[in-house]
């Protein structure tokens, strides 16, 4: 028996009750944007970043910076990063992928700035 409490279902404009994201009408709509999402991403990225040389470097980029947000640090402000973020992207070079140098820790909104930029 699922005990999870009943909730609107997440197609805008639908009336259904669901214990799930989606209502049994609209289960579809979920595995669609997956596919689509999966469709356009480079297989070489996922695999690089979901490998354990990746995990390992990203680990000593975070204990690098302290746990900090390197942007807000210049800034004179304390916080805590969350992404580490590639100074040279990945798609651009290649070769930069591990070099701790083009790594760096940044707060979600440092990186969205630094994202939107680019």
């Amino acid at each position: 028996m699922n005990s999870k409490p009943f909730k609107p279902c997440n197609v805008f404009g639908c009336g259904n009750v669901t214990q799930t994201k989606y209502c049994e009408q609209h289960t579809h709509a979920q595995r669609d944007n997956n596919r689509y999402y999966d469709k356009h991403r480079n297989k070489e990225h996922v695999s690089f970043y979901n490998s354990n040389a990746w995990r390992k470097t990203r680990q000593l980029a975070i204990a690098h910076s302290n746990g900090l947000c390197v942007q807000c640090l210049a800034d004179g402000k304390i916080v805590l990063g969350r992404v580490v973020d590639h100074i040279i992207p990945v798609r651009q070079d290649w070769s930069k992928r591990f070099d701790l140098d083009n790594l760096q820790y940044l707060c979600q909104s440092c990186h969205n700035k630094k994202t939107a930029k680019e």
